[in-house]
């Protein structure tokens, strides 16, 4: 899909999708906004700058509501500055390409049949990772570092205990445009007992974003599926 550009309306949208699906938590569920300072001191702390589309997301909201519902796939939460830096701290190697662990990594992708040079570099708990979610070992993250044929901004989802990671989006606006649009057309609806958005025809829980987009094959949609 085309990429995003009118972010205003992008989060007008969402808006409107939180206060819908969550009436009862304030904002629906969105945290007020973060100050400029707020994301210029994160950028510092990390060393990286943030992609424009996810620095305008955290001007318009500081992640969610803390045990709110969650918009990311995995039931995963979108997280606040603060907990992004704290997963950072807490993921972060500085993995390059003669170190042991991506070594040990690129083995376990010839293995398990991975092409990890397709869109993400595997290399786990890589710094240049922005880590908007991460709860048991699973994480959705910006990635900074993209393999040969990704793009800067991508998103993409890891379980850390695992080889391999799964593209989501090309940016978060990318993958949250996708959210909004699945569910104006009635094809996904958001688990409230169980947590988490389920596709309408096959209740199924929706795992990535790029199951959202109607209009791509698979094949370039997913490329991390087998």
């Amino acid at each position: 899909m085309n990429a995003v550009t009118d972010y205003d309306q992008l989060w007008t949208d969402i808006e409107a999708l939180c206060v819908s699906v969550w009436p009862n938590l304030p904002n629906g569920g969105l945290e007020l906004p973060a100050q400029p300072g707020d994301i210029v001191a994160a950028e510092a702390k990390m060393g990286i700058t943030f992609p424009d589309d996810l620095r305008q997301a955290y001007l318009r909201h500081n992640g969610a509501i803390a045990s709110s519902p969650s918009l990311l796939p995995y039931g995963l939460q979108w997280q606040c500055l603060a907990t992004v830096c704290k997963n950072w701290d807490f993921l972060r190697i500085s993995a390059g390409d003669d170190d042991p662990t991506y070594r040990e990594i690129e083995e376990d992708a010839v293995q398990y049949g991975i092409d990890n040079q397709h869109r993400v570099l595997d290399r786990m708990n890589s710094p240049r990772r922005i880590y908007l979610s991460y709860e048991s070992w699973r994480t959705v993250f910006v990635d900074l570092d993209p393999g040969p044929t990704g793009r800067t901004g991508q998103l993409v989802s890891a379980n850390l205990g695992d080889p391999g990671c799964e593209w989501q989006a090309w940016s978060f606006s990318e993958a949250l445009t996708l959210l909004v649009r699945a569910w104006r057309e009635g094809r996904i609806f958001y688990d409230h007992q169980n947590g988490g958005w389920r596709h309408i025809e096959t209740r199924q829980r929706v795992q990535s974003f790029c199951e959202l987009d109607s209009g791509a094959s698979k094949a370039d949609a997913c490329p991390w599926s087998s």
